[in-house]
């Protein structure tokens, strides 16, 4: 909590500090010389009750992952399984990696689907769109 009225180079203070500013939130009169402790207390329970919400979330999913998979080895129920990030929003962890694991473990399907067997097995890009433009289809 105190690193948001003094972030320093932490990036994900910084980005955190002046969120919470733009909510109504003051970090550096909650941690200040002379700290408000109202404001203190206002800061702790909107961060704090935000890591509970995220927290419980986490949980709901996985709940909701194992539910699908069956426990007994059974495969799983990919419509759940789809579905199961369909109400979340952009989060402070998004990162470049699922995408770029999405997108490798994609290649292939692309390939097989859009590249005549005869061409290179190698697309010039991997981008889905670079695809389906250059095979003619989009």
């Amino acid at each position: 909590m105190r690193g948001l009225a003094n972030p320093g180079g932490n990036d994900r203070l910084i980005f955190l500090s002046q969120f919470v500013e733009k909510q109504g939130y003051h970090p550096r009169q909650a941690f200040g010389a002379h700290p408000n402790l109202g404001e203190r207390a206002r800061l702790k329970n909107y961060v704090l009750g935000n890591v509970a919400r995220v927290s419980n979330e986490l949980l709901h999913l996985q709940l909701t992952y194992e539910q699908a998979r069956g426990g007994n080895g059974a495969s799983e129920d990919n419509v759940v399984v789809s579905t199961l990030y369909h109400s979340r929003g952009v989060s402070l962890d998004t990162s470049m990696l699922p995408n770029m694991a999405l997108e490798e473990s994609l290649k292939p399907c692309w390939r097989a689907a859009f590249w005549p067997r005869a061409a290179s097995t190698a697309p010039p890009s991997s981008a889905p769109g670079s695809i389906l433009r250059q095979a003619g289809r989009l």
